[in-house]
């Protein structure tokens, strides 16, 4: 190693990357592994990783600010995670006495950092919020207080960043004040958002200003007085992908509540575009859709009207028939996927599922998967795979009313006799298993 050219030894060391550093400096100059600016492009302190080395002077902390201090002009993103909370100041986690997590990034050069995810279980310090500041050049910022709250103080951090795309908050509390004045007022070049926060979000409407956003992401953890409000995909014109998640929603005249007392509903939305579909997306998880016309008020607030719609998946739902007809919204839908649903009120799934299918009158193929449809099957499709359900004995009668259906898949179902009745055999014509062969 040490007979070649220091530029080829620079260059092997840039390809083999951090890790390999310490091994390389055992036999060549350790001047050569901090001017390589390929290796200090990208680094990250994580507090987790932080270990006891000796005497206070070698303190893992310390070793690491020295270590920015002296690639700091090659660096453009950085990942600071402080110490995990409630540990002792004498635990090999914590930081020394005298030094802030603010420090690791005034190691650093803010003119050359173009990407920073700062993560502290603390407050926010002024030390912290200057050296956030500083960075002008910023593109992605991940920040990270939890579970403290931000103040509104630091709506001046957010409003001294323009350059800003994408941004992540994470916090006990975001206040109005930040979302309004920090977020949605000054960051009009925000392509990507994602707010976290364990009690109540304020209003979101204002970031409806956000018109290139691609990209939107909300979780409340609280379940609220009034639950999440959502928004309309059409406030945002170069939208991609939205994601909710929360306990509660506000809809149209409506809440629409987890099944779960404690758990959250995970809702995404997500612009889809290739050769099999085309529009939006729908996927909705462990919602209780227990009223009528509550999947309906869902995608209106979402303002996802008569052909727009492509797919709907519903994961671990219950669900009640009258809350899944759709009429003219599911108009151009192609696609349904629907995994372990379960009727409730006494209602019927297949009935149910029924009433959602019968609205789609493009529909290409459905995927009904762990459901509970002993009591009755959907009978207007033409492939209809119904694996891992609790159907058994004879193939359901209901099937033969299914004159359109072409490919049928019933694997991984309760026992199914080898010999069926004939009066319940399957009929319509060149009935088929999605393999392609005919089914017998």
């Amino acid at each position: 190693m040490q007979s070649l050219p220091e530029e080829l030894q620079g260059r092997i060391l840039e390809l083999a990357g951090q890790q390999a550093g310490p091994s390389v400096t055992l036999v060549c100059k350790h001047r050569l592994v901090y001017s390589q600016p390929g290796l200090w492009q990208q680094v990250a302190v994580l507090g987790k990783d932080a270990r006891q080395l000796g005497s206070a002077e070698d303190n893992w902390w310390h070793r690491k600010l020295a270590l920015l201090q002296r690639v700091r002009g090659a660096v453009r993103a950085a990942q600071f995670e402080g110490p995990p909370i409630g540990v002792e100041a004498a635990s090999a986690h914590a930081l020394p006495d005298g030094m802030q997590l603010a420090d690791l990034v005034g190691a650093l050069d803010p003119a050359a950092l173009t990407s920073l995810t700062f993560s502290q279980k603390a407050e926010l310090s002024p030390a912290a919020a200057h050296g956030i500041v500083c960075c002008t050049r910023l593109r992605p910022l991940d920040l990270s207080v939890l579970p403290f709250p931000l103040r509104e103080e630091s709506t001046a951090v957010l409003q001294q960043l323009g350059s800003l795309q994408q941004l992540t908050l994470s916090a006990q509390h975001l206040p109005a004040l930040l979302l309004h004045e920090g977020v949605a007022s000054c960051l009009l070049h925000l392509t990507g958002l994602t707010l976290k926060s364990d009690a109540e979000l304020p209003s979101t409407q204002p970031l409806t200003a956000l018109t290139r956003l691609q990209k939107l992401t909300m979780r409340q953890a609280s379940a609220g007085d009034t639950g999440l409000q959502l928004l309309p995909v059409t406030a945002f014109p170069a939208l991609k992908a939205m994601s909710y998640i929360a306990r509660h929603f506000q809809v149209s005249g409506a809440t629409l509540s987890s099944k779960h007392q404690q758990g959250n509903m995970l809702l995404d939305v997500e612009r889809r575009s290739d050769s099999s579909v085309n529009g939006w997306g729908f996927h909705l998880s462990t919602a209780a859709l227990d009223s009528a016309g509550l999947l309906p008020a869902v995608l209106r607030t979402l303002g996802l009207a008569g052909g727009d719609l492509a797919s709907i998946m519903l994961l671990s739902c219950s669900v009640q028939s009258t809350a899944l007809s759709l009429g003219q919204m599911a108009s151009s839908v192609t696609k349904v996927f629907i995994s372990d649903a379960h009727a409730t009120g006494g209602d019927q799934l297949g009935s149910a599922l029924d009433a959602l299918l019968g609205s789609m009158p493009t529909l290409q193929f459905a995927i009904v998967k762990s459901c509970d449809l002993s009591h009755g099957l959907p009978t207007s499709l033409s492939i209809l795979a119904l694996n891992d359900n609790m159907l058994r004995g004879a193939l359901p009668t209901s099937l033969r009313t299914a004159k359109k259906l072409l490919v049928l898949d019933l694997s991984n179902n309760l026992d199914f006799p080898e010999e069926r009745d004939p009066e319940a055999s399957l009929q319509p014509g060149g009935l088929h298993s999605p393999l392609g062969a005919p089914l017998s």
